[in-house]
């Protein structure tokens, strides 16, 4: 029921009694006549009084309603907005400098020696130290983002179980690879065999090799650009 279509109706009511009433009051000269008619019409008129009355309370729930209903609206547009903003902040251009960077990992696993002995597998750790050094910092830096920090709450189980396990294997890696990269450039390593048998880089290899791998980094990818979508940032 409109508003206009409300108040046209109670006025209706009040045309109806006053109509009613008013006339044999002018015309008769005196009370007497009015008095009887509101007597003999007393429930028709407390009827259409009732009526009008009640549509005036429709109206005036109604147009609460509203009132509530645009409030909570406005109150989710503007959470939805902040939400947005995080999203955005947490993904452009994060996503694609993030991308860059598992991307060169995607060349090193190519050249990995998987098939080949362990100790192959430490030789090539030396030999490329500082590139997997420079890209363990840059994706430890981007994840640890404080926009990407602020933006995990509105990440789905799978986006949030990706980036958790590849922090966990950054943290796992992070001082060996500066330790490696260190001992390469003060030549403590330049030996082969002496650095295959380091004892921590043996424990530690198969994490390292984990993160070169990168099992996880085009799953955070394609996460952060499916939240992207959702929310209309152009990630």
């Amino acid at each position: 029921m409109s508003e206009r279509y409300v108040l046209w109706l109670i006025g209706l009511m009040f045309v109806v009694v006053a109509a009613a009433t008013v006339p044999a009051a002018i015309w008769s000269g005196t009370s007497d006549r009015v008095g009887r008619f509101v007597y003999d019409y007393q429930t028709l008129i407390t009827g259409l009084l009732a009526v009008a009355a009640a549509a005036l309370a429709v109206w005036q729930a109604r147009r609460t309603d509203e009132k509530s209903n645009a409030r909570h609206t406005q109150i989710l547009e503007l959470s939805l907005r902040a939400d947005r903003l995080r999203v955005e902040r947490a993904t452009k251009p994060l996503a694609e400098e993030l991308a860059l960077s598992f991307k060169k990992l995607e060349h090193l696993w190519t050249i990995f020696p998987k098939d080949r002995p362990r100790k192959e597998h430490r030789t090539f750790i030396r030999i490329n130290a500082y590139h997997l050094l420079s890209l363990h910092q840059t994706i430890a830096a981007m994840l640890n983002d404080r926009a990407v920090e602020d933006c995990l709450p509105l990440f789905d189980g799978p986006l949030y179980g990706s980036i958790t396990k590849l922090k966990s294997i950054l943290d796992d890696t992070a001082t060996l690879i500066a330790d490696v990269a260190e001992f390469e450039d003060l030549g403590s390593y330049s030996d082969a065999d002496m650095f295959a048998s380091d004892e921590r880089l043996i424990d530690g290899q198969d994490q390292i090799a984990l993160f070169i791998q990168n099992s996880r980094g085009f799953e955070i990818i394609a996460g952060m650009r499916k939240l992207a979508a959702e929310y209309a940032v152009d990630a």
